[in-house]
């Protein structure tokens, strides 16, 4: 016969494949509130199983056990779910469900697959392995499609709009006073019309010149910016948008937590000091993580700020700091932010000398993959928590380089080596008989 039992405080199952033995003890949140477990979790084909009890009660099931047949069913609105101990199928409003691991009995504790029975229930699961966390929602906040960043091609200047995957918007900088038409009509056209979050990273033209643009046509939420000013036209031109719109900026500072559910957690590591010599090093520095990819902005956060970070810094892509100048990403950085992918925002042929080579040397021999939105334009890179898609390797092979008469190398067209000789050819033809310039770094 059946009979109804109340519910008890225990685990889950966290379904992403892991060691064959769970040496580190699993973490379970279920709508950001942490779910203990008596049982330890065991380990079958790849799946952990712990205790039903806790996944239930904290999802607002019923459940009904049967005993002679060993099956336990839970319902919860219009879904029933039936699981037999040992059997490697289930129920799912009575069609048959297969099961990568089936239910057991363990120290008169049944265990379930957590992922199957979540997702059969319509909510998010998640897993984090650097922490050993499983994320159950199933609420209005709950992860609903991969983070998506976008680093917008503004030039010589910064700009990058993040679609975080609980369904917000997050802009970070707006390029210069130019820019604000092109970073506007780019948001624009996602059919985005709320920004959850901005930050304008420090008072620089080339950073929050769009800025106003963006707060007087979008619905701003928060906004975040260091205490640092300046006696700019472009600077009051943010503060008169902002007192318009009725805007709190929030001091943008090292501690600052910009968001933190369901494993993503978005929060500000920089500035650390009050004061500094260099408007540059006032830049809110933000290190951003989805489940297990993490995102790493710098501003144009220098040496100085990048020798202060306390937080952890090891990312998977980083958005490199001060246009790629050698002012910053310093070895000792690289070595703790080892980043797979880094993306420098940076104006072609700008009189900076904007990136160094001697910056993407290091970056380069630190393994990561160099994109550039002088080369690249914009770039857009989205993860699902787990893996990170990037953009595919452009067809170079019709981009124009120069040669020279007598040299042995091809180059970029602002290249210091070339003289008033430079000789436009395809690099198609240059790579049959010329060598990349070491010095100007033009595509291979």
């Amino acid at each position: 016969m059946y009979r109804s039992f109340k519910l008890l405080p225990a685990a889950l199952l966290f379904f992403a494949a892991v060691p064959a033995l769970a040496e580190q003890p699993v973490n379970i949140k279920v709508n950001n509130t942490s779910v203990m477990a008596e049982q330890p979790p065991i380990i079958e084909n790849g799946r952990t199983l712990v205790p039903l009890r806790a996944i239930f009660e904290s999802l607002g099931a019923a459940v009904e056990w049967d005993d002679p047949s060993k099956t336990v069913t839970a319902s919860r609105s219009d879904t029933s779910i039936s699981l037999t101990i040992g059997a490697d199928t289930a129920l799912v409003n009575g069609a048959e469900a297969a099961l990568d691991a089936p239910a057991k009995i363990v120290n008169d504790s049944t265990l379930v697959p957590v992922r199957f029975i979540a997702e059969s229930f319509g909510c998010y699961v998640g897993w984090q392995d650097s922490t050993k966390t499983v994320f159950i929602a199933d609420g209005a906040d709950m992860p609903c499609r991969d983070l998506t960043v976008h680093f917008l091609d503004v030039g010589q200047a910064d700009s990058i709009l993040i679609q975080l995957p609980n369904n917000e918007n997050m802009l970070i900088d707006a390029g210069k006073n130019s820019s604000g038409e092109f970073v506007t009509g780019y948001i624009s056209a996602l059919g985005i019309d709320t920004l959850d979050y901005v930050v304008g990273t420090h008072p620089h033209e080339d950073h929050i010149g769009g800025l106003d643009d963006v707060i007087d046509c979008f619905n701003v939420e928060k906004l975040y910016m260091p205490t640092v000013q300046a006696d700019t036209a472009t600077y009051r031109d943010v503060l008169e948008s902002v007192s318009a719109s009725s805007l709190t900026i929030t001091p943008a500072k090292a501690g600052t937590e910009i968001y933190n559910s369901n494993g993503i957690q978005i929060e500000i590591i920089a500035p650390v000091s009050a004061q500094y010599d260099d408007l540059n090093n006032y830049s809110a520095v933000i290190h951003m993580t989805f489940l297990d990819s993490d995102f790493l902005f710098m501003g144009d956060a220098e040496e100085l700020v990048e020798n202060e970070l306390t937080a952890d810094i090891d990312t998977d892509v980083l958005k490199v700091g001060h246009h790629g100048s050698d002012s910053s990403t310093s070895y000792s950085f690289l070595e703790r932010a080892t980043p797979e992918y880094a993306v420098i925002s940076v104006g072609a042929n700008n009189s900076y000398g904007h990136p160094s080579n001697i910056v993407i040397d290091r970056l380069q021999s630190f393994g990561a993959t160099v994109f550039r939105t002088d080369i690249d334009g914009t770039i857009i890179i989205s993860s699902d928590g787990n893996s990170i898609t990037v953009p595919s390797a452009r067809n170079t092979a019709n981009e124009t380089v120069y040669i020279t008469k007598t040299g042995a190398m091809y180059h970029r067209e602002n290249c210091g080596y070339l003289g008033s000789s430079k000789i436009p050819v395809s690099l198609s033809e240059a790579r049959k008989k010329y060598l990349p310039c070491s010095r100007c770094d033009p595509p291979l």
